[in-house]
């Protein structure tokens, strides 16, 4: 049977970067629009690589998007892109790349137009995971099922993050 991520994060063996993220981020509703951003970069470059390649790369890759700027984001142009990607110390995939950049645009007109991406969850937050799905894909770029799932679960959206009786479970 396979370790839940709880069980893996509370045992004495986790690495720090996990038990911490567990321990203090996962599954918690972010205050500020900046770390929902940070949390769809996140799972987006997770997509078919381990969450332990991203979390250790998770420095690097906030350093080479401007600390999540999200008006520095927008303005990236092909020399930005290609920067990134000869940048070994995060997740070099283009499409990727781009869907962050194009992102941080549709971020900047939501925020614009509720006050903050937090208030655009919060109006949207009884929609049912085919809803949010549906949703994701209208908006964002490599936002499949999969990342939108994730992406709700990591900022506390749906249940999931934690196992029933893990202490940071909040549903």
């Amino acid at each position: 049977m396979k370790k839940s991520y709880c069980a893996f994060c509370n045992s004495a063996s986790a690495p720090k970067i996990h038990s911490q993220y567990h321990k203090k981020e996962y599954g918690i509703n972010p205050k500020k629009d900046k770390l929902f951003f940070e949390a769809l970069v996140l799972e987006i470059n997770q997509t078919g690589l381990s969450w332990d390649l991203v979390l250790k790369r998770r420095n690097n890759i906030k350093l080479a998007f401007e600390n999540y700027n999200l008006n520095k984001i927008s303005n990236f142009n092909k020399k930005n892109i290609n920067d990134l990607l000869s940048n070994n110390k995060i997740i070099r995939n283009k499409k990727k790349i781009i869907a962050i950049i194009y992102n941080s645009k549709i971020f900047i007109e939501i925020i614009k137009d509720n006050g903050s991406f937090k208030k655009w969850m919060d109006k949207n937050k009884n929609k049912s995971l085919d809803q949010w799905i549906k949703l994701f894909k209208k908006k964002f770029k490599f936002t499949g099922p999969s990342v939108t799932k994730e992406f709700l679960i990591a900022t506390g959206y749906i249940a999931g993050a934690h196992d029933l009786n893990c202490i940071y479970n909040k549903f």
